[in-house]
């Protein structure tokens, strides 16, 4: 008796642990959520030597989903000084003419810090990025900071601030 009842119970914990598996699986945390966005921010900022005009042009659209339509991007960069935009139709204008003017530009976020807001509608996310264009020789050292909204179930940026600037 105390083996079938030890059984059933053992039996009950593995389907436990299965169907939570699989709900962070087919439901995964905000935290992942964002990690994911951010994956994409740096897959669309990157330009290899070489692309061509098309495909620079097709990574463009991929800002378009990751920031929302009122964004803001205030940044001071070590290069190009005080750069500002306002909405993301400015943003988009300003991202294709750098990817049309650069050869190759290589972004990674090494560090990133997530913290998600109590209520799970917005975040703040810090950022130590790497920035390396093919006009010079050294690269440059970005710390930036993002704010987040979910907005119908999807993480957009609306606010990125530069934190500090550096040459490498």
């Amino acid at each position: 008796m105390v083996r079938k009842t030890s059984y059933r119970l053992l039996v009950a914990v593995v389907i436990i642990g299965a169907v939570l598996l699989g709900l962070r699986i087919v439901f995964p945390s905000d935290e992942v959520r964002i990690g994911k966005l951010l994956s994409r921010l740096e897959r669309a900022s990157n330009v290899a030597a070489g692309e061509s005009q098309l495909s620079r042009v097709a990574r463009i659209q991929l800002f378009e989903e990751l920031f929302a339509p009122q964004c803001e991007v205030a940044v001071d960069t070590y290069d190009y000084g005080k750069l500002h935009f306002a909405g993301r139709d400015e943003l988009l204008q300003a991202a294709s003419a750098a990817v049309l003017l650069q050869q190759a530009v290589t972004v990674k976020f090494p560090q990133t810090g997530i913290r998600v807001a109590q209520y799970r509608t917005n975040a703040v996310v810090e950022i130590a990025s790497t920035v390396h264009t093919s006009q010079r020789s050294g690269g440059t050292l970005l710390l930036l900071k993002l704010l987040l909204d979910k907005d119908k179930g999807s993480w957009r940026i609306t606010r990125v601030e530069s934190i500090r600037s550096l040459q490498m």
